[in-house]
């Protein structure tokens, strides 16, 4: 079975991703600051099965470990939001792009 159709299919689904602990630590800054302030995040890979997620059962929790930690997990997070592909739709991106600048906050990208 697909992963995209398990997700589907449990509603008890969660989101794990890696990314560098000087990006994460950054978001925890922000978040302490202002813990409804959203942070974008972007991806070398394509969030279908997250997305799918989101779409289906609502917001997801997300857990992060960092880049070299093996699967422990330091992080936790709220993933509310996946757009695929957003240079392909240059509104959506710039929305993105200007909600960041509008928070005075960096866009946190994964190298």
């Amino acid at each position: 079975m697909r992963l995209e159709t398990q997700v589907k299919q449990n509603s008890h689904c969660a989101v794990f991703s890696r990314n560098y602990s000087e990006h994460l630590d950054e978001a925890v800054e922000i978040s302490n600051c202002n813990p409804k302030q959203p942070i974008t995040f972007r991806s070398s890979v394509v969030w279908s099965s997250a997305k799918k997620a989101i779409e289906t059962h609502g917001q997801r929790k997300i857990y992060f470990a960092t880049v070299g930690d093996f699967n422990l997990v330091k992080y936790e997070g709220n993933l509310e939001k996946v757009e695929l592909n957003p240079e392909l739709n240059p509104q959506t991106a710039q929305e993105l792009i200007m909600f960041d600048r509008a928070a005075n906050y960096p866009i946190i990208i994964p190298k």
